[in-house]
């Protein structure tokens, strides 16, 4: 199986390859996010458990199948904005870290290079970059006063008073993070292996959409080669030369000519 690093076709190709013990355990992970870094640990969690899924079924389809199981389940978390867990289970799994500024924790504590920090993307205000609309997380610890100042600053809003933290949750940024992960890990792979999209929430990528449209067209304009097959000389002869059949002698053709022009001269008289 061949699980690309990147949704792009022929970038950032690299190694990445899973090794599973005889009892089904993980024993090496090369290439994935599950060991980076700052990386949302939803993805972690999703790529820890859908490698196991891989190792079940008796087909492809039905393997398939398992994988998009796990896919389908963190997929309605996210679209139904997770309203079946707590906040605190959701900031542990959409929090990412970064490097803080000093405006919120001020100068006397960002020393150096700064200090690591938890945070999440909001969705306001609009009309600025992903980065910019990064909410650290340390600020719905603080007191109220100093929460809802900060809040209002960063997302440009006149009120803050009783926020829902889902409320400003960019979460179509989350979809599309999660989007990615599932279509290098499930449906790329899956493409390539000629199996129908598992997880029908999740598009193929552009290039492969165009590439099976064409390979599936039932309208695919066909080579000349396609249309006509080479034979050799001699069947080339034996399947056109002129067949003649002769029915009657030449005696016999006569005699039939001779009854004709009787008959004529008869119905003329």
């Amino acid at each position: 199986m061949i699980l690309p690093a990147s949704k792009e076709e022929g970038k950032r190709i690299k190694k990445r390859y899973c090794v599973f013990n005889m009892d089904g355990s993980i024993a090496e992970l090369k290439g994935f996010e599950v060991k980076r870094n700052g990386e949302l640990q939803l993805i972690k969690i999703f790529q820890t458990s859908v490698f196991e899924a891989f190792l079940k079924g008796t087909t492809l389809e039905e393997c398939y199948n398992h994988v998009a199981t796990i896919a389908d389940y963190w997929l309605d978390m996210l679209y139904s904005h997770a309203k079946d867990i707590s906040d605190k289970e959701l900031f542990e799994l959409i929090s990412e870290r970064r490097t803080i500024l000093a405006e919120f924790l001020g100068e006397d504590v960002i020393k150096d290079k700064g200090l690591c920090y938890r945070f999440d993307i909001a969705n306001v205000p609009r009309d600025v970059s992903i980065t910019a609309r990064a909410i650290p997380l340390a600020i719905f610890q603080s007191q109220q006063s100093i929460r809802n100042h900060y809040l209002r600053k960063w997302l440009h809003l006149s009120t803050v008073d009783n926020l829902d933290i889902r409320e400003i949750l960019d979460w179509n940024y989350y979809i599309d993070r999660f989007n990615s992960c599932i279509q290098k890990i499930i449906i790329i792979p899956a493409a390539l292996q000629n199996i129908r999209n598992p997880v029908q929430r999740v598009s193929h990528p552009d290039w492969l959409h165009k590439r099976l449209v064409e390979k599936n067209s039932l309208y695919k304009q066909k080579r000349i080669t396609d249309v006509f097959n080479s034979i050799d000389k001699q069947t080339y002869i034996d399947n056109n030369e002129p067949q003649f059949i002769i029915t009657n002698d030449i005696e016999d053709i006569g005699e039939q000519t001779k009854s004709s022009i009787n008959l004529i001269k008869k119905l003329q008289q």
